[in-house]
C-alpha cells in the first residue's frame, strides 16, 4: 500500500533529479565516497566534483531530500568513530533568519539530526552560533569577496556556551566548503569563548 501511494506521489511531484540519482545509494553503498581531505581551516569528508556527492548535497541542501541527508549523516557516522572515549559537540553552520525562512530548513541541521554516535562517543548536537547577520550567497562571490562577507556574520550563544562540558571536542560543521571562508569566520567566533579544555574544529561533508 505504502509503495502504490508513493507512485502515485511521484507522479504528481515528481522528484528532482538530484534525489532521483541517489535514490538507489544506500548508507552501506554511500560510505565508498568516505574520504578526508585537507582544506582551507579544517577538513572534508569526501570530494565534491563526484556526480554522486554533488547529487547528494544539492538534493539536501535545496530539496529537503531526507535520504539524501542521511546518506551524508552516514560520512559523519565514520568519521566520529576517531573520538572513541571523547565528548563530542557538532554545531551547524547557521543560517541568517531570513534565509531560513526563505529555505524552510538549515540543510547542515537536517545532516546532523541523522548522525549515529559510534560506540564510546558521547554527541551532543549544539545550536552553539547564530547568524543574525544576512549576507550574499557565497556561491556568488570571488575568494577575497567571500573572505569579507562572513568576517562578522557569526555570533556565539552565550548562554548555549554556558552549558557545554569542560572537556569537550567541537566540530562546526558545513556541507560544502570552497574556500573555507564559512567556517573560518565561524570557528574564529567560536575559539575567542571557548576553554582551554574545550578543543574545536571545522568539517565540511563536501569539498
Amino acid at each position: 500500500m505504502l509503495d502504490i501511494l508513493t507512485r502515485i506521489y511521484n507522479l504528481i511531484l515528481p522528484p528532482h533529479v538530484s534525489s532521483k540519482a541517489v535514490a538507489g545509494e544506500s548508507p552501506e553503498t554511500f560510505i565508498r565516497l568516505f574520504t578526508t581531505l585537507k582544506i582551507p581551516g579544517g577538513l572534508a569528508l569526501s570530494a565534491y566534483p563526484n556526480q554522486v556527492v554533488q547529487a547528494a548535497i544539492t538534493a539536501n541542501k535545496f530539496h529537503c531530500d531526507t535520504h539524501a541527508s542521511l546518506l551524508l549523516a552516514t560520512l559523519l557516522n565514520k568519521y566520529l568513530e576517531r573520538f572513541k572515549g571523547q565528548a563530542v559537540v557538532l554545531v551547524p553552520v547557521p543560517l541568517s533568519s531570513q534565509r531560513q525562512s526563505e529555505r524552510g530548513y538549515n540543510q547542515v541541521q537536517e545532516i546532523l539530526v541523522r548522525v549515529v554516535a559510534p560506540a564510546r562517543v558521547t554527541l551532543t548536537l549544539s545550536p552553539l552560533l547564530i547568524r543574525p547577520l544576512h549576507t550574499p550567497p557565497q556561491t556568488s562571490l570571488k575568494r577575497q569577496e567571500r573572505l569579507k562577507n562572513v568576517q562578522a556574520a557569526f555570533a556565539v550563544q552565550s548562554k548555549v556556551l554556558k552549558n557545554l562540558p569542560e572537556y569537550v571536542h567541537i566540530i562546526i560543521v558545513d556541507d560544502v566548503s570552497t574556500t573555507g571562508a564559512t567556517l573560518i569566520a565561524a570557528a574564529s567566533t567560536l575559539r575567542k569563548s571557548l576553554g582551554e579544555n574545550q578543543t574545536l574544529e571545522c568539517v565540511a561533508l563536501a569539498h
